[in-house]
């Protein structure tokens, strides 16, 4: 399986001026999942959202806020979605 995550927006790490971060992440160029960052109280999360097996213009699947790196939001999205192929 191809994975890959393209910034939505923007290209760095911090929100852009209208609050806006995302990233989503591709199985062999389909969208499985759109992972934001979100401000709580005093510290940054990740919400995900998962969009298999229905499409992206659906209700998620699993959405979640976690307080997780990046790299460890986006292997949970792979590893849930290897697991929802193999079944």
């Amino acid at each position: 399986m191809n994975f890959t995550v393209k910034n939505r927006y923007p290209e760095t790490n911090l929100p852009d001026r209208h609050g806006r971060w995302a990233r989503i992440v591709y199985a062999n160029n389909l969208q499985i999942a759109w992972i934001s960052k979100v401000w709580i109280e005093t510290k940054f999360f990740y919400s995900v959202n998962d969009y298999f097996p229905s499409i992206q213009n659906d209700m998620p699947c699993y959405s979640m806020v976690i307080d997780k790196p990046l790299e460890e939001v986006i292997e949970d999205v792979k590893k849930r979605f290897n697991d929802f192929i193999s079944n």
